[in-house]
């Protein structure tokens, strides 16, 4: 709809005068300045009001101008706030791949934990543990530091059937090394190893 009013001009003559009601800023800025000159009644000649209508056109300009910077300052601001929001998910992504990583490498520390529980085996014959690995016994371990500790500690061996931990410093030997060791000392006791 079409805003349309009778203004008279100081030679007393009617001018009609339409304003659209969605004009542009700057439009409505020109035709407030004519409305303004028609119902003063000051127009008294053409110069005067093609003037006076650049004068309106050159506010409009100056005032289209700012409202264009204001603009771009706002859209600024919102780039500024969506890429704070951008490093703030890229940083919570980081995170969020260090705690996974973390979690991926306990995860498999874990599991090879669990495959070596399976593939421990305990020798009653001088408490030691044999991991069993494609059907070979690999080891012997500290059961110590395996109960204690949970860790798989290799023996060092002295003799065939005696072993000692680095780590807690127990001794193991089989029944059959101690049954050896026993007729060896009762060797010597007996003489029969003397010179």
């Amino acid at each position: 709809m079409v805003d349309t009013r009778d203004l008279k001009s100081l030679g007393g003559n009617s001018v009609r005068v339409r304003v659209p009601p969605r004009a542009f800023v700057g439009e409505r800025i020109v035709n407030a300045a004519v409305v303004n000159l028609l119902s003063r009644g000051t127009i008294m000649d053409p110069i005067s009001t093609i003037a006076s209508i650049q004068g309106a056109i050159s506010i409009t300009k100056v005032v289209l101008g700012g409202l264009k910077k204001i603009k771009e300052t706002d859209m600024r601001l919102v780039l500024v706030e969506i890429q704070e929001q951008v490093v703030e998910i890229k940083e919570k992504l980081v995170d969020a791949k260090e705690g996974t990583m973390a979690l991926q490498e306990e995860n498999l520390d874990l599991r090879r934990q669990l495959q070596l529980i399976d593939e421990l085996e305990h020798d009653e014959n001088g408490n030691i543990l044999w991991r069993i690995v494609q059907g070979q016994k690999r080891g012997p371990y500290c059961s110590t530091c395996n109960g204690n500790e949970k860790k798989q500690i290799p023996l060092n061996g002295d003799d065939p059937g005696s072993w000692n931990c680095p780590n807690c410093k127990n001794h193991f030997t089989t029944k059959q090394c101690r049954i050896d060791r026993r007729q060896l000392i009762k060797g010597f006791e007996s003489g029969s190893c003397r010179n």
